[in-house]
Parts: structure tokens; C-alpha cells; sequence
């Protein structure tokens, strides 16, 4: 039974780091599209006109707020160091939490079996 849940161990951490390696450079949502820069500073629409807004037929003469957008500098990448505690720290999380699910099954599954035991036992 102990080589049974060593080899079990094994591919259960062998499979965390395939799913952490394959996953390590995807980004978690996708990135706003930037507007393109001209000498230097963002580019400000001219259509100020918002298409999802309601129809006002009766003013046609409606005023526009106009809209500036600045630049942001983006982050930095994250450093080597900080993907490896990252990854490490992963790991740990799902072993600690693989483990209490065992615990809770296994009890389960002794507590099934006293519970059997006593019922052919009567």
C-alpha cells in the first residue's frame, strides 16, 4: 500500500508541474488594446460621440464631453525569483490541500466501514 501512495504522490506532483509549466507564461486576462502613440503623446479621438448611448430625437444639438487619454508606463516583469517562490508556493498550497482531502476521505471511508460492520454484524 505505501508504494501504491508513493507512486500515486509522484504523479500527482509530476502532473501540478506540468499544468504550473504549461500555464507559467499566460497572461491572466487579456490586455486593453493601447492607442497608438504620435511624436510621443497618445492620440485623442476626434469622434466624440458615444454609439451606446440613448437617442435623443427631440435636441439633435447635444453637448460632447471630450475624452483625454494619457499614457501609462506598464509594469515591469516579474523577476525569476518571484516565479520560482511563486511555483513553490503553489506546490505547497496543493499538497497541504491534497492532504486534507485525503484525510477527510479516509476517515469517510473508515467510518463507512465501521458503519457497514455494524449493520452485517447485527
Amino acid at each position: 500500500m505505501s508504494e501504491l501512495t508513493v507512486q500515486a504522490t509522484w504523479v500527482a506532483g509530476l502532473a501540478i508541474l506540468a499544468v504550473t509549466l504549461a500555464g507559467w507564461r499566460k497572461p491572466a486576462r487579456a490586455a486593453p488594446p493601447t492607442p497608438p502613440l504620435i511624436n510621443g503623446a497618445p492620440q485623442i479621438s476626434e469622434d466624440l460621440s458615444d454609439p451606446h448611448a440613448p437617442k435623443d430625437d427631440l435636441n439633435t444639438e447635444l453637448e460632447s464631453v471630450p475624452v483625454v487619454i494619457t499614457a501609462v508606463p506598464l509594469e515591469p516583469p516579474t523577476t525569476p525569483l518571484r516565479r520560482i517562490a511563486a511555483g513553490i508556493s503553489a506546490v505547497a498550497l496543493s499538497m497541504i490541500t491534497g492532504a486534507v482531502v485525503a484525510i477527510i476521505l479516509s476517515f469517510a471511508a473508515v467510518i463507512a466501514v465501521i458503519w457497514a460492520t455494524n449493520l452485517l454484524g447485527r
